[in-house]
């Protein structure tokens, strides 16, 4: 049973309702005539299947009255409606030709609860998981002129941003990117697209490095991509995470924190997890080791009063020279 009959039964079950509360209460203006008409035309596409109907017998199921072009464009414009309520119905005749109707059978239910930004975005999850065609089951997402990017297949656009669909490609192509990310070229194998707390990130290494690095699809310039097969992907580099505090940007160093017993669990989940925990029930001291010092300032700096560092004193001197300076810009 296919969602079409599904669909196509409760709309005959409606009909036969309206048409008994009519017979009941008696008089007012026919609406049974235009849902049945509806039922018809869905009855007849269903049943061709994908051979399709001619434009001249749906005409002649529909019973339009008037002239030969008012029925056509009665046709058209229940035919439309029909499309904007989630039902799949395609003209498959050749240009110039007589038009052929085709309708496809899926689930009406998806198309018309989500918008078709939303369509976007599932269609795109789903070329991410290696689901294919499945952009045409949810829904007709903008396309991408591949020719016009240096490409041969079709692909999958998308509502976030332009660069999203060439990152989407060339991981699965295992083509190499090149782009400007931070006012600095940059080289990279993709491996993968995968979401992240601000958005989509390319995951990759660059050119020449063996530590993963994630980079965000929307801050990219400049995006160009080579041809399929020119990246290498090795599945056992080191991987970074996509939160900041991770990246191996510094060296890595031990920091002695101080906060409260009350605020130990905040601090930690800002901060990340010591590696020992010593103190007093009000006192209570953590080692944290750090590899991003300005991500590590940053998060710091949301904590405010809750927490207090004690060492190294090279860490202490940069927080302090780094507040002096934003204290000179705000002045």
């Amino acid at each position: 049973m296919t969602a079409s009959t599904v669909d196509l039964r409760a709309t005959c079950h409606y009909g036969d309702s309206r048409r008994r509360e009519r017979g009941m209460a008696g008089g007012g203006r026919d609406q049974l005539g235009p849902i049945e008409r509806l039922v018809r035309l869905l009855a007849v596409l269903e049943s061709a299947g994908l051979a399709g109907v001619g434009q001249q017998q749906l005409l002649d199921v529909a019973r339009y009255g008037g002239d030969h072009d008012d029925q056509r464009r009665a046709l058209n414009r229940e035919l439309k409606n029909l499309t904007d309520a989630g039902w799949d119905i395609r003209n498959v005749g050749e240009v110039g030709g007589d038009a052929r109707y085709v309708l496809r059978a899926r689930d009406t239910r998806l198309r018309v609860s989500l918008t078709r930004e939303q369509k976007a975005e599932l269609a795109r999850a789903a070329t991410l998981a290696g689901v294919k065609d499945f952009a045409d089951l949810v829904g007709d997402a903008p396309q991408v002129d591949a020719r016009a990017v240096g490409i041969s297949d079709p692909l999958v656009s998308t509502s976030e941003h332009p660069n999203l669909t060439l990152c989407i490609y060339a991981a699965s192509h295992r083509c190499l990117l090149q782009f400007m990310y931070k006012k600095r070229l940059r080289l990279v194998h993709p491996r993968v697209v995968q979401p992240g707390p601000s958005g989509w990130y390319l995951a990759g290494c660059e050119d020449g490095q063996d530590v993963e690095k994630n980079f965000a699809v929307g801050r990219m310039r400049t995006l160009a991509i080579d041809r399929p097969g020119s990246a290498t992907v090795t599945y056992d580099v080191r991987h970074t995470q996509l939160d900041p505090l991770t990246w191996l940007v510094d060296p890595p160093v031990d920091v002695v924190v101080e906060t409260t017993d009350d605020h130990v669990a905040h601090v930690e989940s800002r901060l990340g997890a010591s590696t020992s925990r010593t103190g007093t029930d009000e006192r209570v001291t953590l080692t944290i080791p750090v590899t991003h010092r300005a991500a590590f300032r940053h998060r710091l700096y949301e904590l405010g009063t809750r927490v207090r560092v004690l060492a190294p004193d090279e860490v202490r001197a940069e927080i302090v020279r780094d507040l002096e300076a934003q204290a000179e810009v705000a002045s």
